[in-house]
């Protein structure tokens, strides 16, 4: 049996367009974990960001860490292990946000701490889904890229901006390379990190032993 693989994402170019039944096409994060697994795992089902539920329990525990996103990400975890999920796969934009990034972090330690029965796949990307975009055009040090600069040199290598078709066609056609760098250019280590874990999440997953 296939593993199970939730998928939870800003909007439309990481999960998918619509396909009209009820589902969505192919978006960045599933093609992106078909480039580092191809096979022995399926989609489980899709969330938008916005649709997530809360994590309420335990809110005394929040301590330092009371940016939302600490939340969500607990929220988008315990939803996915309730569908029976195998993983959870999520990227959230950094979106000039310099506290995500932390609240993000801090929601993984807890998972790790607690041993919550499910793997996470997940991470900021700076300083959006576009940086990424570009970093697998070969263009270096897109995380330290403003918002405008990413779309500026979108347009620059024939990418509509916001076009799905065009990211994920981008994802596919990269030439992704070997762990742990990927091919990728300096200054990609958001996209890089995450990369690695996907890797490793999925070696176990479906090959049932740690990534080499």
């Amino acid at each position: 049996m296939p593993a199970r693989v939730w998928i939870v994402g800003e909007g439309n170019n990481e999960l998918g367009a619509g396909d009209g039944y009820g589902g969505r096409d192919r978006g960045v994060i599933e093609a992106l974990l078909i480039r580092v697994c191809d096979a022995g795992w399926e989609c489980a089902g899709k969330q938008q960001w916005h649709a997530i539920q809360k994590f309420q329990a335990g809110g005394a525990r929040l301590g330092a860490h009371g940016h939302g996103d600490y939340l969500h990400v607990l929220g988008l975890v315990l939803e996915a292990q309730e569908t029976a999920a195998d993983a959870v796969a999520f990227t959230r934009d950094l979106d000039s946000d310099p506290e995500r990034e932390d609240a993000v972090a801090a929601a993984f330690a807890r998972i790790r701490a607690e041993s919550w029965p499910i793997e996470v796949i997940g991470g900021v990307a700076r300083p959006a889904i576009e940086g990424w975009i570009l970093a697998l055009c070969a263009v270096p040090r897109t995380d330290k890229m403003s918002r405008d600069r990413t779309l500026a040199h979108l347009a620059e290598h024939g990418i509509g901006a916001k076009s799905t078709a065009d990211y994920v066609d981008v994802v596919e056609r990269a030439a992704v390379g070997e762990l742990d760098h990927f091919g990728l250019p300096s200054g990609a280590e958001s996209l890089r990190v995450w990369l690695v874990m996907a890797h490793e999440v999925l070696t176990r997953l479906v090959h049932g032993r740690p990534a080499p």
